[in-house]
């Protein structure tokens, strides 16, 4: 919805991207699946897109794959102001991204 979970980290100096992270299905101790909500649930998103990045185009740098996941976030308007980029990680877009 580009909301942000209550639990989630934000700040226009401090996280340069949303990502889903709101009622996400996860291992969870015991060997169990559970949901969760927070930025513990959003970073593997970002990590995720950004092995696919660097799997599509292996030529780029980290700082570029980067790049990248910010400059083609998806803008909205609830993100404004709460994120650098004040969008939300976008995996199509990101493997589209010219650089």
């Amino acid at each position: 919805t580009g909301q942000l979970d209550q639990s989630s980290n934000y700040g226009a100096q401090s996280v340069d991207l949303a990502a889903p992270g709101t009622y996400i299905l996860s291992c969870i101790p015991g060997g169990q699946y559970g949901y969760m909500s927070g930025t513990s649930m959003a970073a593997p998103m970002v990590t995720g897109v950004a092995a696919m990045v660097s799997s599509y185009r292996p030529d780029l740098t980290p700082l570029q794959i980067k790049d990248v996941l910010i400059g083609s976030a998806r803008p909205l308007e609830s993100l404004q102001g709460k994120t650098a980029s004040g969008g939300m990680l976008d995996a199509y877009q990101a493997l589209q991204y010219p650089i």
